[in-house]
């Protein structure tokens, strides 16, 4: 559903960004691709700079409330961060950099064909992620829990 409605609403908002907030946005891409380890807030708020501040002028509500409901994949990342220490994929920083890049040259319609790109590659990485977690042991439960399956 996101390779479907974020490069549209991409399409669509592109035109109004702020070249500013591009460069901004680009700057903490760039940050993290130097960093030998990124913060999970770093990570979100690249996440958030591309999937959500970037569409934010998309005029058609509802098709906006269906974006932000679909981006619940971003979990992953973070469960990924918390319980293993995994930080940023570098091939996620890659596309981000590539798309405000295209972003502030003015190539929209390449940034949102890149989009749709990214996104069909996040979701085989997610797949790949999930795979991973189905294998780790399972942690202990506390002592007042008993299971019972």
């Amino acid at each position: 559903l996101r390779a479907c409605l974020e490069p549209e609403a991409l399409r669509q908002s592109a035109p109004h960004l702020d070249r500013e907030l591009l460069e901004t946005m680009l700057q903490r891409v760039l940050a993290a691709q130097d960093s030998p380890h990124c913060s999970l807030e770093a990570i979100e708020q690249i996440e958030e700079d591309l999937h959500q501040r970037c569409l934010a002028g998309l005029q058609n509500r509802k098709i906006a409330a269906l974006i932000r409901q679909g981006q619940s994949p971003m979990i992953i990342s973070r469960i990924f961060y918390r319980l293993l220490g995994i930080g940023a994929d570098p091939a996620m920083l890659a596309e981000h950099r590539l798309i405000l890049e295209l972003l502030l040259h003015g190539a929209f319609d390449a940034a949102a064909l890149n989009l749709r790109e990214h996104l069909q590659r996040a979701r085989q990485r997610m797949l790949q992620r999930l795979k991973v977690l189905s294998v780790l042991p399972e942690q202990p439960l506390p002592g007042y829990l008993h299971k019972i399956s």
